[in-house]
């Protein structure tokens, strides 16, 4: 069963990644350093579960090349499209346009790909829907500019 991420407060998340474009590359990403710029909230914390997820940020927390790569604002919504192709792998394999699913195609989805509740799914679903908000899938890849065609997950964090 697969584990998906999910955030309360798909808003925040919003926000926090819009932050990723306008501010310098910390050091490490942490739930302090969620709440030093203003991701004061408890809801927020799962916003670092989800960059790390996504690729973001590696998994002891140091921005990724991905970080690097989103912040030209230019190719972000593109990035961001190729980021959720492959943390969503297998939602794109079943829908390759999941990005234009309504909910209910999307819960019964994630409900049979999870061992979560009813309330987990819908999170997850808001999750998902907010990062395609921020996504291109029509553009041309980012990949065409020598990045690495590498899953998200696996694309290691540059120190």
């Amino acid at each position: 069963m697969a584990d998906f991420p999910y955030t309360n407060n798909p808003a925040s998340l919003k926000k926090f990644l819009e932050h990723v474009q306008a501010a310098g590359v910390p050091p490490k990403v942490t739930i302090q350093y969620l709440e030093s710029v203003g991701f004061k909230s408890t809801n927020d914390r799962p916003i670092l579960r989800v960059l790390k997820d996504l690729g973001f940020v590696s998994s002891s927390g140091e921005p990724t090349e991905l970080w690097q790569r989103y912040r030209n604002k230019a190719q972000a919504r593109s990035i961001m499209a190729e980021m959720l192709t492959a943390t969503y792998d297998g939602l794109f394999s079943t829908y390759p346009d999941a990005y234009q699913k309504d909910n209910e195609a999307l819960r019964n989805y994630f409900s049979t790909h999870s061992k979560v509740g009813e309330d987990t799914v819908t999170l997850i679903v808001r999750t998902f829907k907010a990062l395609c908000e921020m996504s291109d899938f029509d553009a041309p890849s980012a990949k065409a500019d020598n990045a690495p065609a590498k899953p998200a997950k696996e694309i290691p964090s540059s120190t």
